[in-house]
């Protein structure tokens, strides 16, 4: 698949001024473990071990992430690993609201796979926002000092 390089210069610039650090190892990562495609009229996706990690209808198959989620309001959701980053946009533009979200942690640990996320997402209104915390490739024994 072939990346827009705006999408991620702009990623990368956003990422820069918030999450400097983070951008400069971000410049060592090469994709190698995953290989992004996009079928005509999708959005992009990602193989995982040779399977699509997106199927079907974006929307439903968001709409289903988010089935059964019982609560009055989820102040600050966190999320667990963020893909290509579509469940985050879907719950910011369709639940947010809803649920009274005032801030949103994110939590990736593969690099990779964000590295993937900046070729094929726009993620500056996420990175731009100052209610929104990244915590990528962060080492399980460093993430209490991070969080601290």
């Amino acid at each position: 698949m072939k990346t827009d390089p705006n999408i991620y210069k702009k990623n990368m610039e956003a990422l820069m001024q918030r999450y400097p650090d983070l951008a400069l190892m971000l410049n060592l990562v090469k994709i190698e473990k995953y290989q992004l495609f996009q079928h005509e009229n999708c959005i992009p996706n990602v193989m995982v071990n040779g399977v699509p990690y997106y199927v079907g209808n974006m929307m439903k198959y968001c709409e289903e992430q988010f089935r059964g989620f019982k609560c009055s309001n989820a102040k600050i959701p966190i999320f667990c690993g963020a893909g290509l980053f579509y469940e985050v946009l879907y719950w910011l533009q369709f639940k947010a609201k809803e649920h009274q979200t005032q801030a949103v942690m994110i939590f990736e640990k593969d690099l990779e796979l964000f590295q993937c996320a900046m070729n094929v997402t726009d993620l500056t209104p996420l990175l731009n926002n100052p209610q929104i915390h990244f915590f990528v490739g962060i080492p399980l024994d460093q993430l209490y000092i991070k969080l601290r």
